[in-house]
């Protein structure tokens, strides 16, 4: 049931005068709801402290290997040319399926959607690596024309894959 039904059905029931209008229509002002049972009323006790602990060893410290940060400049590499030669290729799904064992899945929707008008006929220029952890980090890649996209790269095991990707314009 609507409100503003609710609100016509209780001036109809009510005779008409609540809250002292004139207006049929109008609902009249309702109390405010009570605190559901589910959460503590105001006042009560103070809001529990959440504290979880982490659910794997923190890698932040463990020093990246230039083995590593070579693999994710390869990777992304790769990533980078098949992007681009995006731009001459018809099939979009054909196309993105070249990338699959390069991109987390999850891309695979956003790369077919990627029309190839907005993909720029140029070659990759540069790739800097800057991972911050053994398995997870970024890379930057310019391409020869100025632009460029920004990667988010993860690793399982020693199989790198690009989880994000942002193409970024000239600087």
């Amino acid at each position: 049931m609507s409100p503003l039904v609710a609100g016509v059905t209780r001036s109809v029931v009510e005779g008409g005068s609540s809250a002292g209008t004139a207006d049929p229509e109008t609902p009249a002002p309702t109390a405010p709801a009570a605190t559901p049972p589910s959460l503590p009323a105001a006042g009560d006790q103070p809001a529990p402290v959440v504290t979880a602990s982490p659910s794997g060893g923190n890698d932040e410290e463990v020093p990246v290997t230039p083995q590593q940060q070579d693999a994710a400049a390869d990777v992304a590499h790769r990533f980078a040319e098949l992007w681009l030669a995006g731009a001459l290729v018809p099939d979009r799904h054909r196309w993105a399926s070249t990338m699959t064992e390069l991109v987390d899945r999850s891309l695979l929707p956003f790369l077919e959607a990627t029309p190839a008008s907005a993909i720029p006929r140029t070659a990759v220029d540069s790739v800097v690596p800057r991972l911050v952890a053994p398995t997870y980090g970024a890379v930057r890649v310019t391409f020869a024309d100025g632009t460029g996209m920004d990667l988010e790269m993860s690793a399982t095991g020693s199989a790198w894959r690009v989880a994000q990707y942002l193409p970024t314009a000239k600087q």
